[in-house]
Order: structure tokens, then C-alpha cells, then sequence
């Protein structure tokens, strides 16, 4: 329950889901340290990216996109699946040299 609370609490400001969707989602895992890893190191990275810019709020959203998908696809093929709203093309790549 840590863990999930830290996870929310560190990207409460771009993925808004109360805490029980939280735990429900990863309740319902087959394998949930596996999934919460991949959310830790997706928290991480924003953290990382985040805390060395003045970024606004769909700045910091278009990170979390980036990281997310990336959690999930091969980083080639982050780019050609994302539409970025503020974020430039280099801004997105350095995003994800933090994943």
C-alpha cells in the first residue's frame, strides 16, 4: 500500500485516479510487483525529467504520455504513436532517455 501511494501521490498532478482505482487495478494483475516496478520506474523517470524544467501542467502531461507508452512499446515506436500537445520532438526524445 505504500508503494501505490507513493506512486499516486507522485503523479497525482497528471493521472488523476483515487486511490481505491489505484489498488483495484493492481489487485487485478497476474503478476502486481511486477506492474507496480514498471509504475516506480515511470514515477522515477517523471520525477527525474520533471524537477529540471519549469514545465507546465500539459508539458508534464505530455512526459507522463511519453513514459507511459513507453512502459509498453519499443521506444522507436513512442514517437510515431504519440501526438504531442506541447512538448517538442527533442524535448520528447530527452523524455525518454530518462525511461
Amino acid at each position: 500500500m505504500e508503494r501505490i501511494h507513493k506512486l499516486r501521490n507522485t503523479l497525482a498532478e497528471v493521472y488523476h485516479s483515487p486511490i481505491e482505482k489505484w489498488v483495484d487495478n493492481f489487485k487485478q494483475d497476474a503478476d502486481p510487483d511486477k506492474e507496480l516496478a514498471v509504475w516506480e520506474r515511470i514515477a522515477d523517470s517523471y520525477t527525474r525529467y520533471c524537477s529540471k524544467r519549469l514545465l507546465s501542467i500539459e508539458a508534464k502531461k505530455d512526459v507522463f504520455q511519453l513514459l507511459l507508452l513507453r512502459s509498453m512499446v519499443p521506444e522507436r515506436e513512442v514517437l510515431n504513436r504519440i501526438k504531442l500537445k506541447t512538448l517538442t520532438v527533442d524535448q520528447a526524445k530527452e523524455t525518454l532517455k530518462e525511461f
